[in-house]
């Protein structure tokens, strides 16, 4: 199984704490900060074909649980991301809810909707079945009880 962690690259949010600890240094992880850092995501995935892709997200520190994104759509701020191309995906990978968690069926249209939009137009015209989803996890969310669930739901996909 290949498989691959991102988050953005800010050593103040969690999920980003949460990717640097021990539990997860056997892991491959991209930490992307920008359009160079998503061109630099979408490369690695797309050359190393991976099976499955999870992005994370910091939100909203007065949300109690953590979001399981299930579509993407195809603006960023006001503007479109990709001409010609749906008005969204779907997550390709389905992540299991579990206690604390929940699948939202509304978008966001900032950089962690856009890199996952990306993500699965590329390996679609590209012909690559990556699995990918992302998840958004509240900033003030218990850190080992999030390193919990995450190892869950990647012990599912073995």
């Amino acid at each position: 199984m290949k498989l691959l962690l991102y988050t953005f690259y800010n050593w103040n949010n969690l999920t980003y704490k949460i990717l640097r600890s021990e539990e997860f240094e056997n892991f491959k992880k991209i930490y992307i900060s920008g359009k160079r850092g998503t061109d630099r995501l979408i490369k690695t995935v797309l050359k190393n074909k991976y099976d499955f892709v999870i992005g994370f997200g910091d939100f909203n520190k007065r949300a109690k649980r953590i979001k399981i994104e299930s579509k993407f759509i195809n603006k960023y701020g006001v503007r479109k991301i990709v001409d010609n191309t749906p008005e969204f995906y779907k997550a390709t990978l389905k992540l299991s809810v579990k206690s604390l968690t929940y699948r939202t069926t509304t978008t966001s249209n900032g950089p962690c909707n856009r890199s996952a939009f990306l993500l699965i137009h590329n390996a679609k015209i590209n012909n690559i079945d990556s699995k990918i989803s992302f998840v958004h996890i509240p900033s003030s969310f218990a850190i080992d009880r999030a390193k919990k669930i995450i190892l869950s739901w990647i012990n599912e996909l073995k």
